[in-house]
């Protein structure tokens, strides 16, 4: 099994070792697919390698480039249009990389509506996620040292955004010591009657 201890625990460690036959291996340098590089005064964590791994099983690795995740007015439709492609394998993958990618999370969010389906519309939507981490496959989150102990929440929706059910969508990003530790975009559950309510 493998354990990641974050912060300064040696005692834990210590004790772990004396109960189980553990063993402590340092510092880590990838965790789960994610890479982790240390500096003097900060942590920057990115999925380069997962990126590679992803492009090379859905056979994108020579793909075109886009500079953005998903097309404008996206809405994620039923075309009619059944496709026999490994759509939830897909979506599957990009529901990893949310673990250090929040500026994929809205496209991930609308490709997941559309999972059951296997549309050509969803699976053009998935795939051009792909062509947009290919380009940005070095992006890393900073988690930087500071003195600043605040916390800061923001929040935004697209009051009825989605053409289909007029249901609002919601993001939140949330900073502790300037750093971004938590982020989430997600479809509201109900419909609602104004921006306030949403």
């Amino acid at each position: 099994m493998d354990c990641l201890i974050v912060g300064t625990a040696s005692n834990i460690v210590k004790a772990l070792e004396e109960e189980f036959k553990a063993k402590d291996l340092g510092k880590s340098k990838a965790f789960l697919g994610q890479n982790i590089e240390r500096k003097e005064d900060a942590i920057y964590i990115s999925q380069s390698g997962f990126v590679q791994k992803i492009l090379k099983k859905f056979r994108m690795e020579d793909c075109k480039s886009v500079s953005t995740p998903m097309e404008t007015g996206f809405q994620g439709e039923d075309d009619g249009k059944t496709v026999e492609v490994p759509y939830r394998e897909l979506v599957g993958s990009l529901i990893y990389f949310l673990c250090s990618r929040p500026d994929i999370s809205f496209a991930v969010t609308q490709d997941q509506k559309l999972v059951h389906k296997k549309t050509q519309d969803g699976s053009l939507a998935g795939k051009r996620v792909l062509r947009y981490l290919k380009v940005t496959q070095d992006q890393k989150i900073v988690h930087k040292k500071t003195q600043d102990g605040s916390l800061h929440a923001y929040s935004d929706a697209a009051w009825a955004r989605d053409s289909t059910d007029r249901k609002s969508v919601s993001g939140v990003a949330v900073y502790f010591c300037g750093n971004l530790v938590s982020w989430m975009s997600k479809k509201e559950n109900v419909v609602t009657l104004n921006i306030a309510e949403s």
